[in-house]
């Protein structure tokens, strides 16, 4: 990602110690959506699939080192981490080896938002 705020945040994960991967929304992020779906306010499969490749290496190769994983997300993707914690339940930790997660700016009630949105000068 190009974003300012996803490019510091990994330069704080890393001069933490930790490993960063950024998992740009289908479209975002200068490059065209070439595939059928979208993304939306629910849409956690793309980041249940980087979940299943990081599990699946854990279990084919033990030279890949079974590490703890915390999730950040902001806006759009605050409300994708919060949604796949809660459909992934003790799951995330037991299958996925997720220990935390922040998360900030949710737009948790986007019926009421939605409203500001579509009014003059907010794009």
């Amino acid at each position: 990602s190009n974003s300012s705020l996803s490019t510091d945040m990994a330069a704080a994960y890393l001069n933490d110690g930790l490993d960063v991967v950024c998992i740009n929304f289908r479209g975002c992020c200068g490059s065209p959506n070439d595939t059928l779906g979208g993304y939306h306010l629910g849409f956690t499969d793309d980041l249940k699939h980087f979940l299943k490749i990081i599990s699946n290496l854990w279990d084919e190769d033990e030279l890949f080192e079974k590490r703890p994983i915390y999730l950040s997300g902001f806006s759009l993707g605050a409300n994708v981490v919060t949604k796949c914690l809660g459909e992934l339940g003790e799951a995330a930790l037991t299958l996925y080896n997720i220990h935390g997660a922040a998360v900030c700016g949710a737009p948790f009630d986007c019926e009421r938002n939605i409203k500001y949105f579509e009014s003059p000068g907010f794009n």
